[in-house]
């Protein structure tokens, strides 16, 4: 991969990803929400008792993350 010189100043990945994501609307927004939500359903559905609980825990901090992103 190769590395710019903008790479390395401050707050621009930051920027960078904030102008890529502007142009993604609410509904494109919801329907990732929803096909996120069900394909980690179906990894709880095939868990253990052990690994739906570690499942249970890494959904709701991503849900937590992309709410505090979006907000």
């Amino acid at each position: 991969m190769t590395k710019y010189i903008q790479d390395d100043l401050p707050g621009f990945l930051d920027a960078e990803a904030e102008a890529r994501e502007s142009d993604i609307d609410i509904e494109t927004y919801k329907r990732h929400k929803q096909a996120l939500a069900m394909r980690w359903y179906g990894y709880y559905q095939k868990a253990t008792k052990k690994s739906k609980d570690v499942l249970i825990k890494q959904y709701n901090q991503i849900a937590s993350m992309l709410e505090r992103q979006r907000n």
